[in-house]
């Protein structure tokens, strides 16, 4: 099943989730950290474990996301969710729930 999602920007990205494509990561316009761009790929595309702090992001915990942090990670969060808000498939973030759901698969 492939989910659409419009993004903000108007640009239309598709869940690969059950396919064998990879996801289309582009972090273009967006302040992340480039030492955490391989991260997120892996996370989304391989479900590969993304460490407390983007576990933290992806389930919507602040409190945990702020504490896990190093000082670059901390005053780029808003930039994180802009990204995952805009630009990754919605499935894989927001909550827990989400975030358990895609490490199944």
């Amino acid at each position: 099943m492939t989910v659409e999602l419009a993004t903000e920007d108007g640009a239309v990205c598709a869940d690969f989730a059950a396919r064998d494509e990879n996801f289309p990561v582009d972090f273009t316009g967006y302040n992340v950290p480039e030492h955490m761009h391989d991260v997120i790929d892996r996370y989304i595309n391989h479900r590969i474990h993304p460490g407390s702090f983007l576990e933290a992001v992806v389930s919507n915990d602040l409190k945990r996301a702020v504490g896990c942090a190093d000082l670059t990670n901390q005053s780029r969060l808003a930039d994180y969710i802009k990204w995952f808000h805009n630009r990754a498939p919605a499935t894989c973030w927001g909550s827990r729930e989400n975030y358990e759901k895609w490490m199944r698969g």
